[in-house]
């Protein structure tokens, strides 16, 4: 028996993991964001001027060396974006994965670990929803019992 115990409490901590980590990787993918969409921006700007350049022939290879080495880490900025995007994509689809049968589990989860700067506590989630907080942490508990439970699923 106690050994079992102590197999729900290493999942639940595993599933808690998981969702907490969403949160910092909501702050990497913002920042990678930012920076790519900067770079992207800058990208194209220079690449105008260098059009102009060359235009008025005055352009230098090392510009379009430069140009191509720009773009080269703007599109592997892009895949990391899109690679936190993939990973932030499968929490939500294990936290909406329960949905319609554990609504309130989900509202639960939703407000603990979807917060990207923030997380509330059990007293705060039980009164935005009006939930006993005893309830509250059940229903965590039976939230990150079923997140644990698709997780060694896999």
């Amino acid at each position: 028996m106690a050994k079992d115990a102590t197999v729900q409490a290493e999942r639940r901590e595993d599933a808690r993991r998981k969702l907490v980590s969403y949160r910092a990787q909501c702050g990497i993918f913002d920042k990678m964001l930012a920076i790519t969409e900067n770079a992207e921006s800058r990208l194209t700007s220079i690449t105008a001027q260098y059009e102009e350049t060359v235009s008025s022939g005055t352009a230098h290879d090392t510009m379009a060396d430069q140009l191509i080495m720009l773009n080269d880490q703007v599109e592997r900025m892009s895949g990391i974006c899109a690679s936190l995007g993939e990973t932030l994509d499968e929490v939500l689809d294990l936290i909406n994965g329960l949905l319609p049968e554990h609504p309130n589990v989900v509202r639960v989860l939703a407000k603990r670990y979807l917060e990207p700067t923030y997380e509330p506590t059990f007293a705060e989630i039980a009164a935005e929803t009006g939930f006993s907080e005893d309830w509250v942490k059940h229903l965590h508990l039976e939230g990150l019992d079923l997140v644990a439970d698709k997780i060694y699923a896999k």
